[in-house]
C-alpha cells in the first residue's frame, strides 16, 4: 500500500518565523537569487513556474541547487537565465489556475510553454509580466487580482474575478507589493495568508470571495498583508 505524500511547500529563504509558523508540512526555503534586485531575490515565484501539483521549472541557475532538495517529483531545468531587470526577470512568474496558464507569452520560459502544450492548458497572454506575483487563484476557477490586464483576461476565459484596489501589501524597497505574492494555496481549498486581511480596504470583499468559493484561510499573523512571494506547492 503506497504511503500518502505529504505537502511540502517553497517559502521564501527571508520569510520570517512569525510568517511560516502556522504552515503545515514540510518548508524549503528559497537560496537568494544572485541576479535579482533586493527582497525579489528570494521570492519563489521568480525562480520557478510551479504548477501546483509537484511539476515545476527552474532557473537554469538555480537547477542544480533546488534538484538536490525538492522532493517534487516532476522539477525540470527552464532555458532562461534569469536577468535584474524587467523583462528578464519574468521567464517563470507564469501562473496556472486550474487548465489556463497567464503569462506574459513573449518572456515566458519555453520549458513552460511546452509543459503547457504537453498538458493541454491554455495560454493566456496577458500584459502584466508578474502573472503569479499578481493574482491568487482560488480553486481552479476564480481568481483575486488588482491588475486590469489580468482580470479582463480571466473574465475572457469564464474564471470568476475579484478586482481589488492595489497596494496596501507591504513589500521591502518598494511601494507595494502584490496579492500573489502574499499567499498561496495549500491545498485546492485551503488559502495561507502572510498577514490577514483586516488592514487591507478590500479585505472583507476578498474573504466573501473566498467563502463563497468554498476556500478556507489560514492567516500567518495578525498583521498586515506582507509580499514574500507566492508560497509554492512542491508535492
Amino acid at each position: 500500500m503506497q504511503s500518502e505524500i505529504k505537502p511540502a511547500f517553497l517559502a521564501a529563504g527571508n520569510l520570517p518565523s512569525v510568517l511560516r509558523r502556522a504552515l503545515a508540512g514540510r518548508v524549503y526555503d528559497t537560496v537568494r537569487h544572485p541576479a535579482l534586485h533586493g527582497p525579489e531575490s528570494f521570492h519563489p515565484d521568480m525562480q520557478m513556474f510551479s504548477a501546483g501539483d509537484g511539476r515545476m521549472v527552474c532557473c537554469p541557475e538555480l537547477y542544480p541547487h533546488y534538484n538536490g532538495v525538492l522532493p517534487a517529483r516532476g522539477l525540470r531545468c527552464g532555458s532562461t537565465p534569469l536577468a535584474a531587470d524587467y523583462p528578464r526577470n519574468i521567464a517563470y512568474n507564469a501562473l496556472r489556475v486550474g487548465s489556463r496558464l497567464f503569462c506574459l507569452r513573449a518572456h515566458t520560459d519555453p520549458v513552460i510553454l511546452r509543459m503547457a502544450e504537453d498538458c493541454g492548458w491554455t495560454v493566456v497572454d496577458v500584459k502584466q509580466g508578474y502573472a503569479n506575483c499578481s493574482a491568487a487563484p482560488v480553486g481552479t476557477d476564480a481568481l483575486i487580482t488588482a491588475d486590469p490586464s489580468i482580470a479582463s483576461a480571466a473574465r475572457g476565459q469564464g474564471l470568476d474575478v475579484l478586482r481589488i484596489a492595489p497596494g496596501h501589501i507591504r513589500l521591502d524597497g518598494y511601494p507595494y507589493g502584490f496579492i500573489g505574492g502574499c499567499c498561496g494555496l495549500v491545498s485546492e481549498r485551503s488559502l495561507y495568508v502572510f498577514g490577514s486581511f483586516a488592514a487591507h480596504p478590500d479585505g472583507a470583499r476578498i474573504q466573501a470571495f473566498l467563502d463563497k468559493h468554498g476556500v478556507s484561510t489560514v492567516f500567518a499573523a495578525a498583521q498586515p498583508l506582507s509580499d514574500y512571494g507566492s508560497l509554492l506547492r512542491v508535492t
